[in-house]
């Protein structure tokens, strides 16, 4: 059981979750068996089975699993039971969970509570520590507060360089947040360098098919489509979404963030039927998994807007873009990059149907 649980954890830290999914599934059956259904010999294949859920975008699943353990292990840890880096671990999986649901505020108070474990985690367990506090990075820009995330990718980035010359999938996953707070930005050059870092760390490590490897691609085609460079942007978003669909379901979080870049790239090269298509799937798959108010909802119907107001059809587009705009300012901020991309857009459309004084109001 405990061979095939090593099994197991080994195809997930390589990014293979089938093979990862079904040792682990052996594994607990197994450990059913021997130790019965709720021993603590058990925590970590469900603390695993619930990461491999998480990462492909099974998040009832994974949810189930939390639920029923999270109380356990904080009671356990408390009484000096089990090492704290399983509870901290498990604190940062459900905090990764809650942000995919887009219940950012109680993933930050998860890691946090993760963090506050800090000083009991011995050296072996540092390296969860790091991915706790990349997570909170992710959160923290989900909330609006960029700068404070870039800060922490950065020290998190120094450290790893400083404590060693081998470069790790932690580096990689830092320079991929370092990357997506510079482009959120516009500093588009420092983005680029610091992402194709990432993509050359991850090819090396893990195999093609490696999910953050495709967000490192979503990233770039990001950046390429910000400097207008289309064909190359969209080689990137095909092989990310290729990634994306070979390992994960459509409601992992960052799959219709791809569709929506890929929407807006096809806008930008006159497909448009096909681009409002995509941009439709992306902005359903949205409002069917995260609350309503979420910036990446607001972001997929701020594209959709962007699409219709290209097709000449601007009453249509005009409540979903004053609704995103709306959206994003309350849970962004008004200066946010993020808000100030769908300003722009509903002041591009006030100035197309001639309201001049209106679009003067979002320049």
């Amino acid at each position: 059981a405990e061979l095939q649980r090593i099994i197991g954890a080994s195809y997930l830290s390589q990014g293979n979750y089938e093979s990862a999914e079904k040792n682990l599934r052996s594994s607990l059956t197994l450990q059913t068996q021997i130790y019965g259904k709720d021993s603590l010999e058990m925590l970590p294949t469900l603390v695993e089975l619930g990461q491999v859920s998480i990462a492909t975008g099974n998040y009832e699943s994974a949810e189930k699993i939390y639920l029923a353990r999270l109380s356990i292990l904080r009671r356990e840890q408390q009484k000096g039971a089990i090492n704290p880096t399983y509870l901290l671990v498990a604190l940062n999986d459900f905090a990764v969970l809650r942000r995919a649901q887009g219940y950012s505020k109680e993933a930050e108070m998860l890691l946090r509570e993760g963090l506050a474990l800090k000083s009991q985690i011995p050296p072996e367990g540092r390296i969860a520590v790091g991915i706790s506090e990349s997570v909170l990075a992710l959160t923290l820009s989900d909330q609006g507060n960029i700068a404070e995330a870039e800060n922490i990718v950065r020290t998190r980035i120094a450290e790893i360089r400083q404590q060693t010359n081998t470069e790790t999938a932690d580096l990689a996953a830092n320079l991929n947040g370092l990357g997506n707070f510079l482009m959120e930005k516009g500093e588009l050059d420092e983005s680029q360098n610091n992402l194709l870092e990432a993509e050359r760390i991850y090819r090396v490590l893990f195999n093609r098919s490696y999910l953050p490897l495709g967000d490192n691609l979503r990233f770039q085609a990001q950046v390429l489509y910000l400097q207008g460079n289309f064909a190359e942007a969209e080689k990137k978003i095909d092989e990310t979404l290729e990634i994306y669909r070979v390992n994960a379901r459509p409601q992992f979080i960052n799959y219709p963030t791809a569709l929506t870049i890929q929407g807006l790239i096809f806008n930008k090269t006159n497909r448009i039927v096909e681009a409002e298509k995509i941009l439709r799937e992306a902005v359903k798959i949205r409002t069917e998994n995260l609350p309503k108010e979420h910036f990446l909802t607001a972001f997929s119907l701020s594209a959709l807007g962007e699409c219709l107001t290209t097709q000449k059809r601007f009453d249509e587009a005009e409540p979903l873009l004053s609704e995103s705009f709306k959206s994003l300012k309350n849970s962004q901020g008004e200066q946010n990059p993020r808000t100030l991309l769908a300003k722009s857009r509903l002041a591009a459309l006030y100035e197309k149907t001639n309201r001049k004084e209106l679009a003067a109001q979002y320049r």
